[in-house]
């Protein structure tokens, strides 16, 4: 993880200050809309603020909790984009070993790593990583699950089912099928 966040900042504080929003996505919009202030404790759990500008509040409203204790940074909302990809790194290594051995975990960790289009999603302001993690929780539980594991695993499950409704409710039903 150390090697992943050694390696991975400099690049994204190049692209941050090269080519700070990817032009075609939402990221621009993300980023305006995280400025929207709390001025009470019901605002911060009030995702309707965010509809009508996003298909998603989800998103949004997690930029502006973070932008109540960073203020208005890129650069800051980009490093939590960056904290959830290296976050995969033990998750994708869990899900090896419970597949196979440590050493299909670490290749796993290694796929992921390389896999450049999460690099995309690290770098700008866009939901995805936040999406591939929470799925990822999920895989980790359906792969427990599938080796005789218990409780833990369906809160794992649940938790990463519920998490994802407000960045991306139709994966619900993806989930459900899946189980």
């Amino acid at each position: 993880m150390g090697v992943a966040w050694f390696s991975l900042f400099p690049l994204l504080a190049l692209v941050n200050l090269w080519f700070p929003f990817s032009g075609g996505g939402d990221d621009e919009a993300y980023f305006y809309l995280a400025a929207t202030p709390f001025n009470s404790m019901a605002d911060v759990f009030d995702l309707t603020r965010f509809i009508g500008f996003m298909e998603q509040p989800g998103y949004p409203w997690l930029l502006s909790i973070l932008y109540q204790f960073t203020g208005h940074d890129l650069l800051a909302f980009k490093l939590l984009n960056l904290a959830f990809f290296v976050m995969l790194i033990p998750l994708w290594y869990r899900i090896g070993c419970e597949v196979e051995s440590r050493e299909f975990g670490r290749r796993m960790v290694l796929a992921v790593l390389c896999l450049t289009p999460l690099w995309f999603y690290g770098v700008f302001l866009l939901k995805d990583m936040t999406i591939t993690l929470l799925q990822s929780v999920f895989l980790l539980g359906v792969v427990q699950i599938s080796r005789g594991r218990g409780l833990r695993s369906w809160l794992l499950i649940l938790a990463a089912t519920l998490a994802i409704i407000p960045f991306r409710s139709p994966l619900v039903l993806v989930n459900v099928a899946v189980l």
